[in-house]
């Protein structure tokens, strides 16, 4: 059995390996809930006003926990943490879900 692995690891190393150009592969279509911000153009404009368009780009959203101690104390975590310890006292702190009153939980990660 250990030769057949061997022999098997031997083979996958002697054979050629293939490139993707990634350049070459198309963008996926446009699905049907997708923004064409590209086709939306104005053809006139009362005189008077002017009229600019904006690129639209996707951005990043980022969800930060600021706790605090009572000592004054305050640090921030990625996510919501009901119990942790003060890194300047050294007391226990108790926080309460911030999405308990609303039915909301925060995604996992």
């Amino acid at each position: 059995m250990k030769f057949n692995n061997l022999v098997d690891t031997v083979r996958s190393k002697l054979r050629p390996e293939t490139y993707v150009d990634f350049a070459a592969i198309p963008d996926p279509p446009a699905g049907p809930y997708r923004a064409r911000v590209s086709t939306a153009h104005f053809h006139f404009a009362p005189p008077g006003v002017e009229v600019d368009e904006l690129e639209v780009v996707k951005g990043e959203l980022r969800v930060v926990y600021m706790t605090r101690c009572s000592c004054g104390r305050r640090w921030v975590g990625p996510k919501f943490e009901r119990m942790t310890v003060c890194p300047n006292c050294g007391r226990v702190v108790v926080v309460t879900d911030p999405h308990s009153a609303t039915n909301e939980h925060p995604p996992r990660a």
